[in-house]
Parts: structure tokens; C-alpha cells; sequence
């Protein structure tokens, strides 16, 4: 297969074939930290409209998760009382027994966020493998001027912290949800 346009995105999630294809091909691995990866979990909820804030947004970092682990959340008031709700853990976690489903329950229970719940009901549930952020290239052996491969490198440090982007649209790189 052959690609002909000027930009072309890549978001197929950990190890798509056409972004290992491009991995190996202008090998951007070589002086590269080691991929991470993480495991969300997402739920949608039709909430008490009394409740529902639409347009509000909560993001959280850490808690429940100790010091030995990260991780961080997020809850979205869509329209018609619909509100998505997430949590991301590492997995690069030590503990064994440490399970990201039942981090998700507890945090759930937290004050905060069991507000919007209670009443309310799971309409969808959903998980699945993200890869997580850094570097995760050497940015200066890059062949391109930019590369828009969303959701596989999706925190390139600022210009300003990396003078070899060669310009400042080449800090536009896109990281997508995987969702």
C-alpha cells in the first residue's frame, strides 16, 4: 500500500502494525526510553439531571494510588445527563495484588465524585491498552520535520525545552485519545 498526502496520522492504539512498520523503517527506537504503557478503564453514566453540569470537567492525578504507582482520572458532563467517567494506572506498578478495576471502584467512592453517581446508572463500560507518555524517541535523530503519529508519542516536551523541533508548528505533534 502506498500513502500520497502531505500529512498522514497514525492512532491504532499500543503496537499498530503500520506504526511498528514505521517504528523499524526509520528506526525510531534507536536512543529512545522504553515505551510505557497503561490500562484505562472507562464508564458511561445517565446521571440524576439535578446533577448534571454539562460541560464540566474534573481530571485528578494519584489518589487512590500510592506513592509506588500512577495513575489519574477523569470525569466529563456531556448533554442529556450523560457523564463518562475514567481512570488510568500504569502498569508498571510493583505490587501483584494491585488491581486498576477495583482502584476504579474506590475511586468512585471518593466524596467527589460518588455525588454525581449516586441515583444515577452504568450505561457502558469499556478498557483497553494505552501507551503512555515521555519521550519516547530521541527527538533530535528524527528524519521529519514533523511527525503526527497520535496516541504512540504523545508527550513531546515544549520548544522552548527542545531546540531541535525545528519550528513551532513542529510542537502540533497529535496525541488523540485512544477512545
Amino acid at each position: 500500500m502506498e500513502l500520497h498526502a502531505k500529512v498522514t496520522f497514525f492512532a491504532e492504539g499500543c503496537h499498530g502494525s503500520l506504526t511498528k512498520q514505521l517504528i523499524k523503517k526509520f528506526d525510531l527506537r534507536k536512543n529512545s526510553q522504553f515505551q510505557t504503557y497503561g490500562l484505562g478503564l472507562k464508564e458511561v453514566w445517565e446521571i440524576d439531571p439535578k446533577k448534571h453540569n454539562r460541560g464540566s470537567v474534573m481530571h485528578t492525578l494519584g489518589w487512590p494510588l500510592n506513592n509506588n504507582a500512577y495513575g489519574g482520572s477523569f470525569m466529563y458532563h456531556w448533554e442529556n445527563n450523560l457523564v463518562s467517567l475514567g481512570f488510568v494506572v500504569g502498569l508498571d506498578y510493583k505490587n501483584p495484588y494491585l488491581s486498576p478495576y477495583k482502584e476504579f471502584q474506590r475511586w468512585k467512592q471518593h466524596p467527589a465524585v460518588k455525588h454525581f453517581l449516586e441515583g444515577g446508572k452504568c450505561i457502558a463500560y469499556g478498557a483497553r491498552a494505552l501507551n503512555e507518555g515521555g519521550i519516547q524517541v530521541g527527538i533530535s535523530l528524527l528524519p521529519f520535520r514533523t511527525l503526527p503519529v497520535a496516541n504512540v508519542f504523545p508527550s513531546f516536551p515544549s520548544h522552548s525545552l527542545c531546540p531541535n523541533l525545528p519550528s513551532p508548528e513542529a510542537r502540533l505533534l497529535v496525541a488523540l485519545p485512544g477512545s
